[in-house]
């Protein structure tokens, strides 16, 4: 048969189905918790990634031209986008030639943009440094290059790039495979 519970016994049983019932509560709720707070970190960290200030530079078309006297002109048409949620601006863009001037000396150029000689005739626009782009926004334009024929000395370039360096000095680059010559550039 069984016993009878004493008062006291029966209110140590409630108490002790009280308590666990509020600790899995408790349990539930900081489960809760802690996956709110993860989401609301991956949130802050994607918000901050866009704040983080850089630029997108696309080559859409390339030439040169060696008409000009005693130097080769380089011209880039460029797009430079601004992804991020910050005012961002192209504070320098230089060109980086490397070229062998013996078999063990490998030379590297850097060519700062320039101002493209006024032809009336030309319909492209270029792009001036420094040159603010606003968040989400992008510019699009050429960006001109005169380079010394004697710098060169005749030898073939092994590779170009074009280094857009922002206000914040973060540079961003575009590896110029092929450039075509062009006339006027």
């Amino acid at each position: 048969m069984p016993t009878a519970m004493s008062v006291d016994d029966l209110i140590k049983h409630w108490t002790d189905i009280a308590t666990a019932t509020a600790a899995l509560v408790a349990v539930i709720i900081s489960m809760l918790s802690y996956s709110t707070s993860n989401r609301a970190l991956s949130l802050a960290e994607r918000q901050d990634l866009r704040k983080k200030p850089k630029l997108k530079p696309i080559l859409i078309d390339s030439g040169f031209d060696e008409d000009f006297g005693s130097n080769r002109i380089y011209s880039f048409h460029i797009s430079v986008g601004n992804p991020t949620d910050s005012d961002n601006a192209i504070a320098r863009v230089e060109l980086h030639l490397q070229y062998y001037a013996t078999q063990e000396a490998l030379i590297n150029v850097k060519i700062p943009a320039t101002k493209p000689p006024t032809q009336k005739s030309s319909t492209r626009e270029y792009i001036s440094v420094p040159h603010r782009i606003a968040a989400h926004d992008t510019a699009s334009g050429w960006f001109h290059f005169e380079v010394n024929k004697q710098i060169l000395n005749g030898n073939p370039v092994q590779s170009q790039q074009v280094i857009i360096t922002d206000s914040h000095q973060a540079e961003s680059t575009i590896d110029v495979l092929v450039i075509s010559r062009k006339k006027n550039v």
